[in-house]
């Protein structure tokens, strides 16, 4: 039987088969990947426990991941593991229209690198300019503002456009790409 085949069968016996959902992560089970869905879920049980939106009709109401937001983005980038157990994605972009919450699902994302990345983690989040990097920051901090809980950990720093988790020394830093990088979207 090929890699392939027994990483399908374990991931029927295990129950995330319905994860490979793409040549891409067959190839990933062929070559000894598979889904954690208890660290997907971790994630997304830490946007509907401790965050909050922070603008809007939604102002102060716990933050409801959307199906996409959860099962497009969220339980992929986090539940699929390589098998000595690290994430098998570190990036993640996301493409949608204007106003679907991009931003807001990005600043939660920061918050829970910073709080769940260990020792001296650094999370950066890079747009064309610095007013677009800022959107995020100001969201992700705005977050931080709103939970008690996040407010005692994570300390921001506005004018660097900088979140800082001091007792594990990492780091959340908004910055702008290259020089003169052209685009009005982020």
């Amino acid at each position: 039987m090929s890699q392939l085949a027994n990483g399908i069968e374990r991931a029927k016996r295990e129950g995330w088969s319905e994860w490979i959902r793409s040549a891409a992560d067959e190839r990933a089970v062929a070559d000894g990947c598979y889904f954690d869905a208890r660290a997907g879920e971790h994630v997304c049980r830490f946007f509907g426990q401790h965050l909050r939106h922070t603008m809007g009709p939604w102002a102060g109401k716990t933050f409801e991941l959307l199906p996409w937001q959860r099962d497009q983005i969220l339980m992929p980038l986090y539940g699929w593991k390589h098998a000595n157990g690290l994430r098998r994605f570190t990036k993640g972009d996301v493409f949608t229209a204007k106003k679907q919450g991009k931003s807001t699902l990005a600043a939660g994302i920061v918050n829970y690198a910073l709080l769940a990345g260990g020792r001296r983690a650094e999370v950066y989040g890079v747009a064309h300019t610095r007013d677009q990097a800022g959107i995020i920051y100001r969201e992700a901090e705005a977050m931080v503002n709103s939970s008690q809980t996040i407010r005692k950990l994570l300390t921001a720093a506005p004018s660097r456009k900088r979140i800082v988790y001091e007792k594990m020394g990492s780091f959340y830093q908004a910055l702008a790409g290259e020089n003169g990088a052209k685009g009005a979207e982020g």
